[in-house]
């Protein structure tokens, strides 16, 4: 036994070993920002859509429209806007003198360019805009015009997640593919490269290792004199690793999926804080709703009442208990629907109502979690206790994150069970009624049900359709009562994000505002570097 913990240590000190050797190309006094993600991102931005993709993305990039920490629309690319009265035609006029990091200038032409390249590899966000532009065309180098089939309320906030790309770059760098005379759109290319003219630009991509980023010195909005000179994303999640690299200033910024040991630790270092925020993102047992026993809504009931939510908080620290089916500090979530609390009774009643109540143990649940998050194991074996009381068997099985995406894709590979979080794109509780409980989203790890529900996808949908905010939250709600009703996926708690940073010389926009007791918007990048500065000790 002492044999396999001296070489599993040795082990860890080779590999800390490594990522410093491998990393070493900045130190504090080069005022680059050092960050840690699970993955290295994609950073094409018709292709990027997880976590570690949406930081490169808003640093290398520039959308059609900003928005601040105080959830703020702001003037991106689009210098201004007009809405047509009946909510489907949307006038922007382009800023003049934005330059591309190749010196180039962008025009209304890249802004159709990126749009059209968008919906047609439908990856990425262009779930936000599939089905919704109709059209979108540019009368003149200044001016573009994006026409809607439908009314869509919160359009100008999914505008914050539409970034530009250089037309002329990108057709420059046509490999074969399946995009007819656009061969394969540039894809290949920019998975590797920007052509992008967000503050920061790309100078080197190595997957699975990192992505370093530096100033673009001809960035349109400038500079303060903090700022980070560069970037670098690293894609080490190890905690070990993560903690000593902080602790050594190695690092600026964890992740926001370490343990609850690792910030507990890095808690008690002089000059590093912890910051964390309710970023409208929430942790759910993902369901397959298609597959005996979840596939029965008594027994999906039983599994809510029988988890205990309290008890959860207690090893999960910084959460919140749902009492929604989305995070409350999104507009629009409704906080006085009965929900579910820890009952054992209820849970009980509920699986005497099942079609599996008379011999559940024969209908084994199988629960996945998410390798590259450690945490979720604790959450795996929690859930496993607490359905052993209703006489469920329940198999908990490690599943590496590219291992779950592709089986989310296919029904009879898709768990029973697995823990995902989800944040919101924009500040709406649109953004997660439609990634998580919405039938266009099934297939994809954000939503495993495998089952449509016309009422629940019909009430989403006339939500989206209205342009009148106060109708709009009536119709988030009904959408809500009706999850509550079928109880697809089961809220575990409203999830923070959570940050261990270098208080010491950083100063960070969103912890500064945290601390003046300001509301910061949900849905945000909060990693955003013209955000960050660096300053004397």
């Amino acid at each position: 036994m002492m044999k396999k913990v001296i070489f599993r240590t040795m082990l860890i000190g080779l590999f800390v070993g490594m990522i410093f050797t491998g990393y070493a190309w900045a130190t504090v006094d080069d005022r680059i920002v050092r960050f840690t993600a699970s993955n290295t991102p994609n950073i094409d931005p018709a292709q990027g859509h997880d976590r570690a993709s949406q930081i490169a993305l808003v640093n290398l990039y520039d959308s059609l429209i900003f928005q601040d920490y105080l959830g703020n629309l702001k003037n991106g690319v689009a210098e201004s806007w007009t809405v047509s009265d009946d909510g489907l035609k949307y006038t922007f006029k382009i800023r003049d003198g934005i330059l591309f990091h190749n010196g180039d200038k962008l025009t209304a032409d890249d802004v159709v360019f990126s749009m059209k390249r968008l919906l047609t590899i439908k990856r990425g966000f262009s779930y936000l805009f599939e089905g919704l532009v109709k059209d979108i065309s540019n009368p003149s180098n200044d001016t573009v015009v994006i026409t809607l089939s439908e009314p869509f309320g919160p359009f100008l906030s999914t505008l914050t997640r539409f970034y530009i790309v250089n037309k002329k770059q990108v057709l420059e760098h046509l490999q074969d593919g399946n995009y007819g005379e656009f061969k394969d759109y540039g894809t290949n290319w920019l998975i590797n490269n920007d052509a992008g003219s967000g503050p920061y630009k790309v100078v080197e991509m190595a997957h699975n290792q990192h992505l370093r980023a530096v100033k673009f010195p001809e960035y349109w909005k400038g500079f303060s004199s903090g700022n980070p000179e560069g970037f670098e994303l690293l894609a080490v999640s190890e905690p070990v690793s993560v903690r000593t690299m902080m602790m050594r200033r190695q690092l600026e910024f964890t992740d926001e999926y370490q343990p609850v040991e690792t910030y507990k630790s890095l808690e008690k270092v002089k000059g590093i804080d912890i910051f964390a925020i309710s970023n409208g993102k929430m942790l759910y047992l993902s369901l397959n709703n298609a597959k005996a026993p979840t596939d029965d809504v008594h027994f999906r009931k039983a599994l809510s009442y029988a988890i205990d939510y309290e008890a959860l908080l207690q090893i999960f620290p910084w959460r919140k208990q749902p009492k929604a089916p989305i995070a409350l500090s999104l507009i629009g979530a409704v906080s006085d629907l009965p929900y579910y609390d820890y009952d054992l009774e209820k849970a009980k009643e509920e699986l005497s109502l099942s079609k599996y109540a008379d011999n559940p143990d024969q209908f084994p649940v199988e629960i996945a979690w998410v390798a590259d998050v450690p945490d979720r194991e604790k959450l795996a074996l929690a859930f496993q206790t607490y359905f052993d009381k209703l006489g469920v068997n329940v198999e908990v099985v490690k599943v590496p994150w590219a291992k779950f995406v592709d089986q989310a894709s296919r029904l009879e590979d898709t768990p029973h069970g697995t823990t995902i979080s989800e944040s919101s794109h924009y500040s709406e509780a649109g953004s997660l009624l439609r990634a998580i409980y919405h039938s266009e989203s099934i297939g994809t790890y954000t939503n495993t049900s495998w089952v449509k529900y016309p009422d629940i996808d019909e009430a989403i949908d006339k939500a989206l359709k209205e342009t009148d905010l106060n109708e709009r939250l009536k119709l988030y709600r009904k959408a809500q009562e009706l999850i509550v009703q079928y109880q697809p996926h089961i809220p575990i708690f409203e999830e923070p994000e959570v940050h261990a940073y270098q208080s010491g010389y950083l100063t960070w926009e969103p912890a500064e505002l945290q601390k003046q007791e300001k509301t910061i918007a949900p849905g945000l990048d909060l990693l955003y570097m013209l955000g960050v500065q660096f300053r004397e000790e």
